[in-house]
């Protein structure tokens, strides 16, 4: 959210704002360690199920060409749905890809799941949400696998290029986000697929990695004259009287942290990471990419199963595609923020760098 040269200071508790926390930084690596420790041969199996209804395109095209995202807090005052709505700017990922590792005795040890959808079912709702940090639909998707295979086995989320997707249904004004719901059935779905699966004793494995740069949005001079202002009446975040930093101090603080990283960086170098588990092609893709661009990677790859998975590595914002930075919208703001900084086209550079490693670990 703030760039690491923004002068701020900043606790343990404030740490994500710069983009990581050292302490899950440690408690990931000590984890990374101990699994290295207890390797053993396995046999791995993949397939997919499609799945609809679960997840939306979140950008919603109105009358007069704007972006609203459909939010289901407040439905009560729009029986007859969000009428000012038009259609939806894009489409979604159904796909349900699963993979299963099990022990030589047949039992599973893990399940790794690619869905693409934001986990935030709880997200605002004062009724589940209340200030705590909880796992929404991938939680639930977990728990569902542990209950019927096992608390010993390891369920993760491969979660995909979900920039512009909720659980948030659009377009039924009775529609209240569930993540217990959304996890079961997608559990259901991944225990068919389970079912149905081929399991193979030997696999190609290979890797490759990039870094591509990537050039940052223009900030207009009106906007920079305006954060100079924002930011010269008030060098701390002033609080308004509820205790809340005063929003528009932090959206010129983030704008600010756009112009710092470009001073410091130039471009941002994007890495891209490419993994071959036998047919299973997993990307990993900093960021918050659009869902078109995964769809693109999918379309005609060299690998049987693809499987992108978003916000790897490094914190960089959201990855619009190009046509979407002229209507606007919290990915593509113009206020020109931390999680809105890189310029059109990126995307599409991402999508091409990436197919280029698809085709060489799977010549």
């Amino acid at each position: 959210m703030l760039d690491p040269d923004f002068p701020l200071e900043t606790t343990p508790q404030t740490e994500y704002l710069r983009g990581a926390e050292k302490a899950y930084g440690d408690f990931a690596a000590e984890r990374a360690v101990q699994a290295a420790q207890t390797l053993q041969p396995v046999r791995l199996g993949v397939g997919r199920a499609i799945l609809d209804g679960l997840a939306f395109n979140r950008r919603g095209v109105k009358r007069d060409g704007t972006i609203l995202m459909p939010k289901p807090q407040g439905r009560e005052r729009q029986p007859l749905g969000i009428t000012e709505l038009c259609y939806l700017e894009g489409p979604t990922d159904p796909e349900v890809g699963v993979i299963c590792v099990q022990g030589l005795d047949l039992q599973p040890l893990a399940f790794l799941l690619h869905y693409t959808c934001h986990p935030v079912n709880v997200f605002g709702d004062p009724l589940t949400y209340r200030g705590a940090v909880l796992a929404d639909w991938p939680g639930a998707w977990a728990r569902e696998m542990q209950v019927a295979y096992g608390a010993h086995t390891v369920p993760l989320v491969l979660n995909g290029c979900c920039g512009n997707l909720n659980p948030w249904h659009p377009f039924d004004p009775d529609c209240r986000p569930d993540h217990q719901r959304m996890g079961r059935a997608l559990a259901q779905m991944s225990q068919r697929v389970v079912e149905g699966m081929r399991f193979a004793e030997t696999a190609a494995l290979d890797w490759r990695r990039e870094h591509v740069p990537l050039p940052f949005r223009d900030i207009p001079a009106a906007r920079r004259a305006e954060v100079e202002r924002l930011l010269g009446d008030h060098r701390q975040p002033p609080r308004r009287a509820d205790g809340q930093v005063d929003p528009q101090w932090f959206l010129a603080a983030s704008t600010r942290s756009v112009e710092l990283c470009r001073r410091r960086e130039g471009t941002l170098q994007y890495e891209i990471q490419a993994l071959r588990l036998g047919q299973t092609a997993v990307l990993g893709l900093p960021g918050e990419p659009f869902v078109e661009g995964q769809l693109q990677l999918k379309v005609n790859s060299p690998a049987p199963y693809t499987f992108p998975a978003h916000l790897t590595t490094q914190y960089v914002g959201y990855l619009p595609t190009r046509e979407a930075y002229a209507r606007g919208g919290h990915e593509a703001n113009p206020e020109i923020t931390y999680w809105a900084k890189l310029a059109p086209g990126c995307l599409e550079t991402v999508v091409e760098r990436a197919r280029s490693l698809l085709h060489d670990l799977f010549a």
